[in-house]
């Protein structure tokens, strides 16, 4: 994360990356409501599996951006 946010902040500087998850667990109602004032999600989890998080971004219209682990 750190190399892409240095590599895009020296073309962007304005795009920010922020932690939806933070550090502690979220109910499923808080992480939509998160999700859903964000325009995209950078999907960077190599062993995501089935992939619900990105589907349910998808679900509350973000684009999703990132690599199929």
């Amino acid at each position: 994360l750190e190399r892409i946010r240095m590599a895009t902040n020296a073309i962007w500087p304005s795009v920010r990356f922020d932690n939806l998850l933070g550090d502690m667990p979220l109910r499923h109602s808080e992480l939509l409501t998160r999700l859903s004032g964000y325009r995209y999600l950078l999907n960077l989890a190599p062993t995501e599996g089935f992939g619900l998080v990105p589907l349910e971004a998808m679900a509350c219209g973000v684009a999703v951006v990132g690599f199929d682990g």
